[in-house]
């Protein structure tokens, strides 16, 4: 692709148009060439495997260490669970996490004596208007202070 966007500017430069069109011409095609390196180098930054590189592209020695480099720092090698185990194997390590984050999400457990109670403060602190028209919904009848 790179080297269609050169024949073109040779194409260019070779026709005999005014300057300025030239000019908007070859500035086109440059940004086009900008474009088309920054997103390999985009691509090799971002630690992208074999099969999502560019046809052709070969990442220098730099980003090869640096990929691994990150790549060591991100890893996960051990993690200490509720009773002080360390977990070294990936199965471990994963039902840790599992059982952290299980313990951390369930549902909490609400008293039902605590909700009557609160709805009934709240509906003796309101207005008497505001009160009959809460008496009359069907969902809190049924609820008594304790």
């Amino acid at each position: 692709m790179e080297n269609f966007y050169y024949e073109c500017i040779y194409d260019v430069l070779r026709n005999t148009t005014r300057y300025e069109e030239k000019m908007t011409k070859l500035n086109h095609l440059k940004a086009k060439i900008t474009n088309l390196h920054s997103t390999k180098l985009q691509r090799v930054i971002l630690d992208n495997d074999e099969p999502n590189r560019l046809e052709g592209e070969r990442p220098a020695l730099f980003y090869i260490l640096q990929t691994r480099k990150r790549r060591g720092a991100r890893m996960i090698k051990s993690v200490q669970n509720d009773h002080g185990n360390t977990q070294r194997t990936t199965k471990g390590i994963m039902r840790t996490f599992t059982t952290f984050l299980r313990r951390t999400y369930e549902p909490i457990a609400v008293d039902g004596e605590c909700v009557t109670y609160m709805t009934e403060v709240e509906r003796r602190e309101l207005p008497t208007a505001r009160r009959d028209q809460l008496e009359g919904q069907s969902h809190l009848r049924n609820y008594t202070l304790p």
